[in-house]
């Protein structure tokens, strides 16, 4: 063979082309380690990008980047949906139980136990959890929390996680708890966890649910009497707004409706009070009341409500029956019903004018006491006007709401009479008001003024003596005997006022013990006359006489006296020295003393000057000046002279323009002067004042002009006036001042009321000299002369104008004896307005005595009437209220109004509703206004009602009233009882559809006097009678002109066959029955027609083809497809259920008594009507403990439609709706498993790849569908599979829900001291037991990949080898041969 340089070239290419590649490949995939390499970095590439994205929420390309070139990443920008794969890988790379990249800061030692974990309740659904975080060091620090609870009454085992709070954050110190049941005890523990270790479980904390059921916590008033129409408050708590009441009494087990919200009368003021109306008459008894909420149907525990006949009081006797009014009289009345609530009521007999004097609410001057049921007392207060009255008792009842009073049937008489004075109250002066006497008075005793004697005077001053006699009492300078006045026998003390205004007293007489003169004097000599008294100091009483001229005072010392006297002129005769008592002064006891004196020759008047005189021989003389004195003013009565030694100097005295004297003892001083009997000057007194108009205590009118004289001594013809201190100059006018008195006038209201002190001021000296002080009194005297307005109402703000006279602006306002002065405001003497708030004089009503009270508190004038009455208010009542009538026929109703005597009675209109079935007219006015009537006052409006065509239904017609004045509204209700047929058909000669019997009987005939005369029942064509021998009643019944039983005589035959009609044999014969069949007709009087069964019209009552009962706007209940049996029989008596009792359709609320009804326990749908949810409602069904989550194997929705919703229920409890939310384990109408899957499950997969809306299979957006049939279990299968009598969820315990399929109830076979510890594993023994199986899996997944790859690239690389040797060998075979 030859081969061409070209084949070796290209040959040679070839080879190197291939082996250049193949090694290229063999060195980058196929060495072993070059390939480990790649897988390994793929991996934990993808691992850390898992970890970013639960990490940081960063698993994007554009976020990984931005974290690996930053260190930060954006995650709201990058974030991805979570992927299958993430899902699966999360807890291997999670940050807290992670495995291949965990946070570098890991604690190393486990986190301490959370401390001081408390649970504090926040709704009736909700607990706020908080504890103290104790693991603040990086070495111990949480990574999250762990929070469990259980129910309190749970066993150990029963601890769970709190949902949501199974991985808290670190440092999370708090949590609240929703979801959950009121009125439940749960137990909470926490617990802090981190990759080393859980701590221990913290304390345990109990918390215990609000409640969300209304409570009661009593009535007000309570008992309430039925006499009345009384309003009662219900006071508690968590009051409903939607509510409804519930009542029945005490010794009965079943409870009846008795009033809601939207009842008229029934209304809740607050969360703590509900309102609701005891009507008058209602049945005495002991009622359990309790309140549901009708938004959750939970009902409150029942309180009991006392309902009483209001006991009519009866009074038998008032003692005593006559009293004076000196002093407070107590009174007694006896009788019987003598309720401790109470008003009693005293009437004038000739003023016929009432008024409440006391009750047991408002205190009154009455003391008024409830002894007992028999015995009444009360006080007549002490002054009490006179007059003749009669006294009323009456019980009250329900003070705080609208009373009213049981009045005694009688009054009981009591006198008053008057008397002079009051005891203990008034006192006159009494005549003697002298000395210590000023100021006595004489006491009122047995209401006449007692006389004053010597012990009235005791008592008024200690210094009373009967007889002013003896040392003691004749010096003390006080008049004991009170007669200084008296001129005859009369004085003060031994020399009175010295000066001979006021003599010494009678028992006070002095004594002449020694007289001491000269045996003979020369003629014209003064000598001294020495007089001795007794008692000594009293020388200002003792005269000295020589012959008829008195001898002056000289001196004084203790008991004598030296006078200087003047011998006669004329020598040679014997003159008479005599000691004696002035007369004026002082009266004596014994004799005047006498001493003779003989006048001779005087040497001494021979001497002619003074140094001859006062040297003659012995010191006989002596030379006596005419004027001597300390400032030479005292003159000697004569001029220089020489006298007889020791008788000038006691002649010196002030002898006006004598020596330069300006005065003496009797004049020269101005008048409020007196002469200075050294300096024989006028010196300046302060005044004096003595009384005022000759009174000790002077009271004047403050409502009129009075006239004031001040007696006293010392006033200065300028002197000042003063009242209480302030100067009198405009208020005392006519001013007029003496040196003994100052007059002047007081102008009327001048000065306040009450007691003032006076006093005068001399200006000069200055600062001028003061007057004691003296007082005078100002008394007012009020009187009412009218009020206006004198009738108000108690409920809002009065203003009360009192007009009178001599109101004075320190007056008091009494009324019934109560002091209501803050409350008034004086306006001038003759008005005083009173402004009464409401309830200022208590809940009662009545007739107020209102007094005025002086200022001073002394004088009350006459009492005038104020009423206070009730707002108006009033009772409606119809007669009659229900009323049998046929087309065409017409009657009268009386529309009574009732009120009460203690209201201001109003002009009421009445109006009433016409409807298509009849028209309603007035018979005269349509308005009256209650008056007198018994007990109260009454009026009465006449309707004339025309009924049109009625059937066999009850028509209501609303008749309204309104207060004109006050627009108070009442509504009642006239009930027509449709009937079929006429009168006319009374008269026929048949037996029509409304007889019993022919041409009598039944609602038409019966009115008219038409009766059933058994013996007359058929009347055959042979004219014998329809007489059955073994009937009850004496003859059979007439049906079709065929005698036949009627042995319950419901007018349905018995039989023989074939008339035998009647299916329930035994009825009572005040049944209604249906005349097709002779049965009980259902009482149905609470729902409307037509959505509602006919029963007339069904043929067989015990088995009722789809029964159907409606209340308009609240809903309806259907048996559809059922058979329903309204019929029982107890004791061989038929009886048809009484449905207005059994069920209950109201507002959010449809409900049967299935226990006391098992007939109505059957499948039924349900229509809720006036909802106001913008979805679709969740059902709620009544629980033991209150209304819970109906299961949808219970209540399965049907629909929802502008308020409306229906449901079909597999059995009958209560049933209501609430707001729909996802989570509330019931799937809505609005919810779907992709909106809600919590609720209504996981949404189905889909082996289709359609993408339309449809219901067809696929995975189209038309959303995934409901769930419609309901799996059975034993707690929905109404079967009680565990034989406790409780059947299905919630009644069962056992059942915890309505798929639960255990209806045991387990929690009573637990052994709790057997019981294990269930706690949960630690977050340690979790991380250890998912790394064990981490490592498992990616060992196994790395080496399956390696193991993959190599085989994958080995047959590969074999394949490419096995191409290039195949290529070689075609391009060889192609070539041209090499040779020559």
């Amino acid at each position: 063979m030859f081969v061409t340089i070209k084949d070796i070239v290209i040959n040679n290419l070839v080879i190197f082309r291939i082996n250049f590649i193949n090694d290229l490949v063999i060195s980058i995939v196929m060495k072993r380690d070059g390939f480990l390499f790649v897988v390994v970095i793929f991996s934990f590439l993808s691992a850390f990008v898992l970890y970013l994205d639960y990490a940081n929420n960063c698993g994007s390309l554009p976020c990984v980047a931005e974290y690996i070139s930053t260190g930060e990443a954006s995650p709201s920008e990058y974030e991805l949906g979570d992927s299958v794969l993430s899902k699966i890988i999360y807890p291997f790379v999670n940050p807290v139980d992670g495995i291949l990249l965990q946070p570098t800061d890991d604690p190393t030692e486990p986190p301490l136990p959370p401390s001081d974990l408390t649970a504090t309740p926040l709704s009736f659904s909700s607990i706020r959890l908080d504890w103290t975080d104790n693991s603040n060091s990086p070495s111990n620090s949480e990574d999250g929390f762990i929070l469990q609870y259980k129910l309190s009454s749970a066993p150990e085992s029963a601890w769970a996680d709190v949902q949501g709070a199974n991985g808290l954050p670190p440092n999370t110190e708090s949590f609240i708890h929703n979801n959950l049941m009121p009125s439940t005890s749960y137990d909470y523990r926490v617990l802090a966890y981190n990759i080393i270790l859980s701590s221990p479980w913290s304390n345990t904390a109990t918390g215990v649910t609000l409640s969300d059921a209304p409570i009661i916590n009593s009535f007000n008033p309570n008992p309430v009497y039925n006499h009345v129409l009384t309003d009662v408050s219900m006071l508690g708590d968590n009051l409903p707004v939607n509510f409804a009441i519930f009542y029945k009494p005490q010794e009965q087990s079943n409870y009846d409706p008795y009033c809601s919200f939207a009842t008229l009368g029934c209304s809740r003021v607050s969360v703590n009070e509900i309102r609701f109306p005891v009507q008058r008459n209602a049945i005495a008894d002991v009622y359990d009341i309790k309140v549901v909420n009708l938004d959750n149907f939970r009902e409150s525990q029942p309180q009991q409500l006392t309902i009483r006949n209001a006991p009519v009081p009866v009074i038998n006797t008032l003692t005593p029956g006559t009293v004076r009014h000196n002093i407070a009289r107590p009174i007694t009345i006896t009788g019987t019903n003598l309720m401790p609530e109470y008003s009693i009521f005293v009437r004038d007999t000739l003023t016929q004018t009432t008024i409440d004097v006391c009750n047991y609410l408002v205190g009154s001057n009455y003391n008024c006491n409830w002894v007992d049921s028999n015995t009444f007392t009360f006080v007549i207060p002490q002054g009490q006007d006179p007059a003749s009255l009669e006294y009323q008792y009456a019980n009250v009842f329900d003070p705080t709401g609208n009373p009213f009073l049981q009045y005694s049937a009688n009054w009981l008489p009591l006198t008053i009479e008057a008397t002079t004075c009051l005891d203990g109250v008034d006192t006159i002066p009494c005549s003697n008001q002298q000395g210590v006497c000023q100021g006595s008075v004489a006491r009122c005793v047995d209401g006449e003024f007692e006389a004053c004697t010597s012990g009235t005077y005791s008592s008024h001053s200690p210094n009373y003596a009967s007889v002013e006699t003896g040392s003691a009492l004749c010096s003390d300078g006080m008049d004991n005997d009170c007669d200084e006045l008296n001129i005859a026998t009369g004085g003060r003390d031994y020399i009175g006022s010295g000066d001979g205004l006021i003599k010494g007293d009678s028992g006070c007489s002095i004594q002449i013990t020694n007289i001491n003169a000269p045996s003979s004097v020369n003629a014209n000599t003064n000598f001294n006359l020495v007089c001795t008294s007794n008692p000594a100091n009293v020388a200002v009483a003792l005269d000295g006489f020589i012959g008829s001229s008195t001898c002056a005072l000289s001196s004084s010392s203790g008991s004598t006296a030296t006078f200087n006297c003047l011998s006669s002129s004329t020598p040679g005769i014997t003159q008479i020295a005599r000691c004696d008592i002035d007369s004026s002064i002082s009266y004596r006891s014994g004799n005047a003393l006498t001493s003779n004196v003989q006048i001779t020759a005087g040497s001494c008047s021979g001497y002619s000057t003074s140094t001859s005189c006062n040297t003659a021989p012995g010191n006989l003389c002596q030379w006596c000046v005419e004027c001597a004195g300390t400032s030479g003013t005292k003159s000697s009565g004569s001029p220089d002279r020489c006298v007889d030694a020791g008788t000038c100097a006691g002649s010196y005295q002030c002898r006006i323009n004598q020596c330069g004297a300006t005065c003496d003892s009797s004049s020269g001083c101005s008048q409020s002067q007196s002469c200075n009997a050294n300096s024989c000057g006028c010196v300046d007194q302060s005044p004096v004042i003595n009384n005022i108009n000759n009174l000790p205590s002077p009271i004047f009118l403050w409502g009129s002009d009075n006239a004031l004289t001040i007696n006293g001594q010392y006033f200065a013809s300028n002197a000042e006036l003063r009242i209480d201190g302030v100067p009198c100059s405009t208020q005392c006018q006519n001013l007029v001042i003496t040196g003994n008195s100052i007059s002047f006038n007081i102008e009327a209201e001048t000065f306040r009321v009450g007691t003032h002190s006076i006093s005068v001021v001399n200006p000069t000296p200055a600062p001028g000299l003061n007057s004691n002080s003296f007082t005078f009194t100002l008394r007012s005297s009020p009187v009412i002369n009218s009020i206006s307005p004198n009738i108000i109402v108690n409920n809002v703000n009065n203003i009360i104008n009192l007009v009178g006279n001599d109101f004075d602006p320190l007056a008091f306002v009494t009324a019934n004896g109560i002091d209501i002065t803050p409350l008034t405001t004086v306006a001038n003497s003759n008005l005083i307005q009173l402004s009464l708030p409401p309830g200022i004089l208590g809940t009662l009503v009545g007739d107020f005595a209102i007094r005025v009270i002086s200022g001073d508190g002394i004088v009350s004038s006459s009492p005038q009437n104020l009423r206070v009455n009730y707002p108006f208010s009033y009772l409606s009542t119809l007669n009659p209220s229900t009323v049998p009538v046929v087309s065409g026929s017409s009657f009268n109703v009386e529309v009574k109004l009732e009120s009460l005597v203690e209201m201001t009675q109003e002009e009421v209109v009445v109006s009433a509703q016409s409807i298509p079935e009849a028209s309603v007219s007035f018979v005269g006015s349509d308005r009256c206004t209650p008056s007198a009537g018994n007990p109260n006052p009454t009026c009465n409006v006449t309707l004339d009602v025309d009924v049109g065509n009625v059937v066999e239904q009850n028509y209501p017609i609303v008749i309204t009233a309104t207060s004109q004045t006050t627009n108070v509204v009442r509504r009642v209700t006239l009930t027509l009882q449709g009937e079929t047929g006429t009168l006319a058909e009374c008269s026929n000669g048949i037996q029509d559809s409304h007889e019993t019997c022919r041409d009598g009987g039944g609602p038409i005939c019966t009115p008219a006097g038409l009766l059933c005369d058994f013996g007359e029942s058929c009347l055959l064509s042979s004219g014998s009678d329809c007489v059955i021998a073994g009937s009850t009643y004496t003859t059979g019944l007439c049906y079709n002109n065929i005698c036949s039983f009627d042995n319950d005589g419901d007018s349905i035959p018995d039989g023989p066959v074939p008339n035998n009609l009647d299916l329930c044999l035994n009825t009572s014969i005040s049944t209604v029955v249906s005349t097709l069949n002779g049965c009980p007709v259902p009482s149905v009087t609470g729902f409307i027609s037509p959505l509602t069964t006919n029963f007339f019209a069904v043929p067989d009552l015990s088995n009722v083809q789809d029964m159907s009962l409606a209340v308009s706007g609240a809903g309806r209940i259907q048996y559809l497809g059922q058979r329903v049996s309204v019929l029982r029989n107890a004791s061989g008596i038929h009886q048809a259920l009484n449905l207005d009792d059994a069920v209950t359709i109201e507002n959010n609320l449809i409900g049967v008594d299935a226990l006391s009804n098992p007939e109505l326990d059957q499948t039924a749908v349900l229509t809720f009507e006036g909802l106001s949810y913008s979805e679709a409602p969740t059902p709620v069904v009544s629980s033991s403990t209150g209304y819970v989550i109906c299961p949808s194997t219970s209540c399965q929705s049907l629909a929802y439609l502008n308020g409306v919703f229906s449901m079909n229920v597999a059995g009958f409890s209560n049933y209501s709706t609430r707001n729909s939310s996802c989570g509330d384990t019931y799937c809505s109408l609005s919810e779907t498993c992709s909106s809600c899957s919590s609720d209504c499950g996981a949404c189905p997969s889909s082996s289709g790849s359609g993408s339309g809306s449809g219901s067809g299979s696929g995975s189209g957006t038309g959303g995934p569908p409901r769930r419609t049939t309901p799996l059975v279990t034993q707690c929905n299968d109404r079967v009680d599979n565990d034989g406790d009598g409780l059947v299905d969820y919630p009644r069962d315990a056992g059942c915890s829900n309505a798929q639960d399929n255990v209806e045991l109830n387990v929690d009573s076979l637990i052994d709790e001291s057997e019981g294990e510890d269930q706690s949960l594993p630690t977050p340690l023994e979790r991380v250890f037991e998912i790394k064990i199986i981490f490592w498992i899996v990616i060992v196994a997944l790395i080496g399956g990949i390696v193991i993959a790859s190599m085989i994958i690239l080995r047959y590969l690389i074999g394949k490419n080898r096995f191409n290039n040797l195949a290529k070689v060998a075609s391009s060889s075979s192609n070539s041209p041969p090499l040779g020559i």
